[in-house]
């Protein structure tokens, strides 16, 4: 189709809501009625064509609003006709808008020509009621000067604006509300804001719901107070629809105290349960509980006035302790047996158990941990672990670990012993361990297999390794090279399951250091290739490194020996072999 002489009369365009009807009840709807008068080289058209409809925000380029509105096998009848397009409700937000028009024959499936200029959209009577009837738009403030109440979903709105969900709540009455001026209501519940600077409360939230089966109104609210007690923030909770009628559970004031329970806390936190107390003194922390009615309850009290604590049963007090000038602690038991006693179960023992114990911590009195200070006697401060067994005689007998350092002979010595009296220091001496590091054991087990000492190395060994004297970086080994090499210096302690035993030279600086067995037990790392090896066998460095073999010559094994193996090991094989270390 050519496109000379096109052209699309707008003398007729118009913007009207469609199904707009007499009854202001019926929605308008977001759609409107296109009309337009379609000429070809100035002769008006006749025909099917496809319309192709798309919304601009300006005139020459801007952004398009909304999706293509598309009208296929529109029959135009001497120019003239119509079609209905829908750009969605958001589309026209009361800026201006042009539409830009694209038309083909409607047997044609090639592109559109489109028809310039862009064709302004103005206003039908309908929009512009709706958008200016009561509303006053001031630059890009738009406010409303109705003065009744506004509804969202809501057709008899309760307060100046009226918000309801999606589920209505059937009933609520004006009755059921107090300050609220916003009101966005959804079930049964539903959430006010208000501010009332005349009343008692300033400015505040309330969460509101109604049971449906009793009509029970619960209200929570969160308000500040303008009257009484000034700019205090509370919440409150009850049953009447004027918050400040409901009780007061918790207060922030203006001063930064905070009361819980309390409706005037005088302090920076005070807690109170909702009842009446007789004691009632200025302190920096009270915690109570509900008073008693009748006798047998038990409640507490906590006064850190004159730094006491006190615990209360029956209106009565008595001390338990936190007394500078003296008194003992007890947790968990009333009669304590030292300045700290702690107990979890049943007594068992006695104080005549106990020697300078300041602080006990008891186990069903099988059992207790004590620790001391005592800078008079013969212990400055130690640790005791006790426990009571029943002997055969039907009594008990009691055995007591002692740790503590000396403070008169032998001053800073560290000291263990054990034994059944109940003064450490009289018990047999276990082991001490003087100032300058020297350490007195009776007897002295060490689980490991072997003696070994940490030596530097110029590569890397691995557990169970032959190693030697590196001769060309005195003071350091190395692996083992060579058979019957007289350099062997040992085996790499810890291979297999037999766990490093006594380490000598463990020096500053060789923490990292390897250990190497020099006597005793150690799996080592050995090569049958050319003899196998059987327990008794003397063993030597072999040409593999970091390995033993059968020491087979007497001629040259001397000075070469590592030791004699305890296991097998068949020829042709490599691996772990015990070996009883013994360099000659």
């Amino acid at each position: 189709m050519s496109t000379k002489g096109l052209w699309l009369d707008w003398g007729a365009i118009a913007l009207a809501m469609v199904g707009v009807a007499a009854s202001a009840q019926v929605p308008a709807g977001s759609a409107f009625t296109f009309q337009g008068r379609l000429d070809v080289s100035g002769v008006p058209a006749n025909g099917t064509y496809d319309l192709r409809f798309k919304l601009f925000d300006d005139e020459l380029g801007g952004a398009q609003i909304g999706g293509n509105q598309l009208a296929a096998d529109i029959v135009v009848v001497d120019g003239l006709f119509s079609t209905v397009l829908d750009f969605g409700a958001s589309a026209f937000d009361g800026d201006a808008r042009w539409l830009e028009i694209g038309v083909r024959e409607g047997s044609s499936s090639g592109a559109y020509t489109l028809l310039s200029p862009r064709q302004r959209i103005y206003a039908a009577p309908l929009a512009l009621r709706a958008l200016y009837e009561n509303w006053t738009l001031t630059g890009a403030d738009l406010t409303n000067s109705n003065s009744g109440n506004v509804g969202v979903g809501e057709t008899i709105p309760l307060v100046e604006l009226h918000v309801q969900g999606a589920v209505n709540l059937s009933n609520l009455d004006a009755s059921d509300l107090g300050n609220e001026q916003i009101v966005i209501e959804g079930g049964e519940a539903w959430l006010g804001l208000y501010s009332d600077g005349l009343g008692t409360p300033g400015s505040g939230i309330s969460l509101s719901e109604i049971d449906s089966s009793t009509g029970e109104l619960t209200k929570w609210s969160l308000m500040q107070r303008t009257t009484t007690n000034g700019d205090d923030l509370s919440i409150t909770y009850g049953s009447d629809r004027l918050p400040n009628n409901n009780a007061r559970y918790f207060v922030i004031k203006s001063d930064g105290d905070v009361g819980i329970g309390v409706e005037n806390p005088n302090s920076h936190l005070h807690v109170k349960a909702i009842g009446t107390t007789p004691f009632e003194p200025p302190n920096t922390l009270r915690i109570t509980s509900e008073f008693p009615s009748t006798t047998g309850n038990t409640i507490e009290f906590m006064d850190l006035n004159g730094n006491e604590i006190h615990a209360v049963q029956d209106n009565v007090f008595s001390t338990l302790a936190l007394q500078p000038d003296g008194g003992d602690v007890g947790i968990g038991l009333t009669n304590a047996s030292a300045r700290l006693h702690v107990r979890n179960g049943a007594a068992g023992f006695y104080s005549s158990d106990l020697a300078f114990e300041d602080a006990i911590i008891e186990d069903d009195g099988n059992a207790w941990l004590g620790l001391y200070s005592d800078d008079v006697g013969n212990v400055a401060s130690g640790i005791t672990l006790a426990e009571k067994t029943p002997n055969s005689a039907g009594a008990d007998t009691l055995h007591k670990w002692g740790i503590y350092a000396r403070t008169t002979d032998n001053v800073g010595d560290l000291v263990i012993t054990y034994g059944t009296d109940v003064n450490p220091t009289v018990n047999e001496k276990m082991l001490q361990i003087d100032r300058d590091g020297t350490t007195k054991v009776k007897v002295l087990e060490v689980l490991g297999a072997d003696v070994s000492e940490r030596f530097p190395t110029t590569e890397r060994v691995e557990p169970g390794a032959v190693v030697m004297i590196d001769a060309d970086q005195p003071g350091r080994l190395c692996l083992s090279r060579g058979a019957y090499n007289t350099r062997v210096a040992g085996v790499v302690s810890g291979a297999g399951d037999i766990p490093v035993g006594a380490i000598l030279g463990n020096l500053e600086g060789l923490e990292d250091a390897p250990p190497i067995a020099l006597s005793g037990r150690v799996w080592t790392r050995c090569d049958a290739t050319a003899a196998g090896i059987a327990p008794g066998d003397l063993l030597t460095t072999a040409d593999t490194p970091g390995h033993a073999m059968k020491a087979v010559d007497a001629q040259r094994r001397s000075g070469a020996v590592i030791g004699k193996a305890m296991t097998v090991l068949p020829r042709g094989e490599k691996g772990l072999v015990l070996v009883l270390v013994n360099l000659h």
